[in-house]
């Protein structure tokens, strides 16, 4: 797994505002998704799913935007489960103390039952690929880096 991932293309990106601005004019002014796709420099399939996922939140009730684009599907932890994991970090820093992240990492996965790799169970903790990814995603932690990489 490449720590550094860098994309080539911007295709299946746009902004929200723009979007949102395409899909109202394939739904209520009725014009055909290939034609707005092509007038804002959209994909049109970028585009259709976003319209048929817009219309499944709204039959549904819901008056909020859908996510469309390459989400992380292998993602272990939730947000607020990373903000556990990175608050117990920085009360281990400051105290020199505690399991190591990767430890605690998979002590907190095993806890909640999270699925995980399965090499975190032969090593009894998560891997470095995961750690670097995690630093990346909590750049707050970097002024605990040297205390808490090697506790």
């Amino acid at each position: 797994m490449p720590r550094q991932w860098i994309r080539k293309t911007n295709r299946g990106v746009p902004a929200d505002v723009l979007k949102k601005k395409a899909s109202d004019e394939v739904t209520k002014k009725s014009k055909s998704v290939r034609s707005v796709a092509k007038a804002h420099g959209i994909c049109h399939v970028t585009l259709s799913r976003y319209c048929k996922s817009l219309q499944k939140l709204r039959e549904q009730g819901s008056s909020d935007l859908p996510s469309v684009g390459y989400w992380s599907s292998n993602k272990v932890f939730s947000e607020v489960q990373e903000e556990v994991l990175a608050d117990y970090l920085t009360q281990a820093a400051d105290l020199y103390y505690g399991l190591t992240p990767l430890e605690f990492a998979y002590q907190l996965a095993v806890t909640y039952n999270i699925k995980h790799p399965q090499t975190w169970d032969e090593k009894q903790m998560a891997g470095p690929d995961w750690f670097t990814l995690f630093m990346k995603r909590n750049p707050s932690l970097n002024n605990f880096c040297h205390n808490i990489k090697n506790t």
